[in-house]
């Protein structure tokens, strides 16, 4: 007879303020459970996203109810939907991972090695820099914190839950807790997530401005890429500010020595 797995509790998160506008309400917080020295990983497919992203310099945060991933939408039908109090709230993401030696997720992007990707690597310090300058100006608040996984029937009960909420000062941080919840089936994907809440101006997405060289400490090529789109993608890298000591190929698929 298997031995019942106890569910683990779906707690709130607490908040550390590492910024606070003057002007505003406005703010930075990060999960008590990150350090700002923590590193961040993003992988991409080079074209269009990588190569936009750095020529554009602007970070893409996605409209929950734009995330492509079955999963998200579930989840995001069960928070926003008409009647839920949190219906009304704009808020954007953009994701990151801790995973910095997991195949799989070269394989996630790289369409059987038929498709260029890049990992950026950033930590949670330079990220709070970006979104400084971004919430400064603005009625904005953003959150970077650790996503935490739970079986489904805990999340249905936690969306129950959040969807009665007020629109009281805690909304926010309520918002940013709910996108930081998944099933327990993503726990592989260690992400850590950025939430940017905007009281006005609902759109599709928020484009957040960053300086390449400022955010980004070094970029990994995939594995499977090949010679002639590595020559070509360290040459933008370089004219990006990327020379050869900030570029690497990743070396997991190097035979054994």
């Amino acid at each position: 007879m298997k031995a019942s797995v106890k569910a683990i509790p779906i707690v709130a998160k607490e908040w550390d303020q590492v910024f606070a506008s003057p002007k505003s309400k406005s703010g930075v917080w990060v999960d008590e459970d990150l350090v700002e020295s923590q590193v961040l990983y993003r992988y991409m497919q080079w074209e269009p996203f990588g190569q936009k992203m750095l020529e554009q310099r602007k970070l893409f945060f996605c409209a929950p109810y734009k995330w492509t991933d079955p999963y998200e939408n579930w989840w995001c039908e069960q928070l926003f939907r008409d009647g839920s109090k949190l219906a009304d709230v704009n808020a954007y993401g953009w994701c990151t991972t801790t995973a910095f030696g997991d195949e799989p997720y070269w394989r996630m992007y790289d369409h059987s090695g038929t498709v260029p990707v890049v990992r950026f690597t950033t930590t949670v310090r330079r990220l709070v820099g970006v979104l400084r300058e971004y919430v400064a100006p603005r009625k904005a608040k953003a959150y970077i914190g650790r996503v935490a996984y739970h079986p489904s029937v805990g999340l249905r009960k936690e969306a129950l839950r959040l969807r009665d909420l007020g629109a009281g000062a805690q909304l926010s941080r309520n918002v940013a807790h709910a996108l930081m919840l998944k099933r327990t089936a993503f726990r592989f994907e260690s992400e850590i997530r950025a939430t940017i809440i905007e009281p006005e101006n609902k759109q599709d997405h928020r484009l957040v401005d960053f300086e390449p060289t400022k955010l980004i400490t070094n970029v990994m090529l995939a594995p499977s890429m090949k010679a002639v789109d590595e020559q070509r993608i360290r040459s933008f890298l370089a004219r990006a500010g990327f020379g050869d000591d900030k570029v690497r190929h990743s070396s997991i698929y190097s035979s054994p020595r």
